[in-house]
């Protein structure tokens, strides 16, 4: 009787042992599909044109969706002060930006957002802007540039494009509101360069990146350098910490395979992107230059 009774007190507990390990295995299944059932925003600047980014980031979203096997909602933001705002209130969990914002939101979020992964364009990590005449121009100097049209990207959204020329004017002593006739703001690099390669701009400035692009060979030999920045950071994706940590590692990991695919590769061309190296502080490029970061607030600060 008594080894009877031990009998079932030891099939009970192992029962009990079952339906334990069966309730942890089905909660943390519930859990896990609740989590990717939800999607996983990500965030990218409009920049000059939404529909065009719109039209370029949206294949890549639906690659990296099939990739990763969950949804992934894409926001095309009006602005880079709309990204930091939506991911400071974590209302995305991935953004795409420039350098000057990657650094903006990490510090304002106080260790809430980091840098999980950088673009690289024709093998490089960082960018340099060149401000370029027509080769057959007689200015050899920024200071020969009065009374001529500059052009520019996007004024106080593009680093490249418009901090950074305004930081070299600065520093050589010029302000460009006075010394240039006007400063025409094109939105596009290939813009700038068709336009001072033509004759139809005196300067402008673009990335070195676009000179050395193949698809732009022949304009860009129509063009001259007459001045060069410092190394600057690529584009970073950066991302929220500590939340959704396994759906964004599947992201940034499935992006940075992007371009081992023939797919992938033409998908990252079309957003001007070569591929996508991971940086968890191993890979992470130089910071904005001193002296440039000095140079922009005092820009942004003219302007308000």
């Amino acid at each position: 009787m008594m080894k009877h009774q031990k009998a079932i007190k030891k099939r009970a507990a192992n029962l009990s042992r079952i339906l334990l390990s069966a309730a942890v295995f089905l909660f943390s299944l519930f859990s896990l599909f609740s989590l990717s059932a939800v999607p996983l925003n990500f965030a990218v600047p409009a920049m000059h044109s939404g529909l065009e980014m719109l039209q370029v980031w949206t294949p890549i979203a639906d690659y990296l969706e099939k990739a990763c096997e969950f949804d992934i909602t894409l926001h095309i933001v009006k602005d880079y002060e709309t990204l930091q705002a939506g991911m400071l209130a974590k209302n995305y969990d991935i953004g795409y930006v420039n350098a000057l914002y990657e650094n903006r939101i990490i510090t304002a979020g106080k260790g809430s957002v980091g840098t999980r992964a950088r673009a690289d364009i024709n093998g490089k990590n960082t960018f340099t802007t060149a401000l370029i005449v027509n080769k057959d121009s007689v200015m050899r100097t920024m200071q020969e540039m009065q009374g001529r049209y500059l052009a520019l990207t996007i004024a106080r959204e593009s680093l490249g494009g418009y901090y950074i020329p305004l930081c070299l004017f600065s520093q050589a002593g010029i302000d460009p509101k006075q010394v240039f006739s006007q400063i025409i703001y094109s939105g596009t690099y290939a813009s700038i360069l068709k336009g001072v390669a033509f004759g139809v701009l005196d300067a402008g400035a673009v990335t070195t990146a676009i000179l050395e692009d193949g698809q732009y060979r022949e304009i860009s030999s129509q063009v001259r350098i007459i001045e060069e920045s410092q190394d600057v950071p690529q584009w970073a994706m950066i991302a929220q910490t500590g939340l959704r940590e396994a759906m964004i590692d599947t992201f940034i990991t499935s992006l940075t395979r992007m371009g081992k695919s023939e797919e992938g590769t033409r998908l990252l061309r079309d957003a001007g992107v070569s591929n996508f190296l991971e940086d968890h502080g191993q890979q992470t490029a130089p910071q904005i230059p001193p002296e440039y970061q000095i140079g922009i607030g005092e820009i942004d600060a003219a302007a308000r």
